[in-house]
């Protein structure tokens, strides 16, 4: 290889060894390996910053989906408490209805002057 210029190189093609001699100057080659090596960097870190961002959006996402699951809970127990009070409270209803609708009776039996005790209408 004793010129700068050239170089010389033995290729088999089927059996067959032949000589080609390629013509481009070494730093036309260096320029476009360095042009290709660069370029290869470019596309990997341009991919490598993809990839963080999406780990990133994933790593947020699962934390919202994990907020709105919090919650969620959170509001379906409060409903579940709401509805327990609701149902204590119609049962209070129902008691309070039920000791009036005896007072009433109580109140025909004894006739029309009897007044109803103060202290049978305080517990309700």
């Amino acid at each position: 290889m004793g010129q700068s210029q050239g170089s010389e190189v033995e290729v088999d093609d089927g059996g067959e060894l032949e000589a080609r001699s390629f013509r481009s100057p070494r730093r036309v080659l260096l320029r476009f390996f360095r042009m290709s090596r660069d370029n290869w960097r470019e596309k990997h870190h341009a991919v490598q910053a993809k990839l963080e961002q999406q780990r990133q959006l994933s790593a947020e996402r699962e934390q919202s989906r994990d907020r709105w699951r919090n919650e969620f809970a959170a509001a379906a127990a409060q409903a579940r408490a709401a509805e327990c009070l609701a149902e204590q409270r119609l049962a209070e209803l129902e008691q309070a209805k039920t000791r009036i609708a005896e007072l009433e009776v109580d109140q025909k039996k004894s006739g029309p002057g009897v007044a109803v005790p103060r202290a049978a209408v305080r517990r309700m």
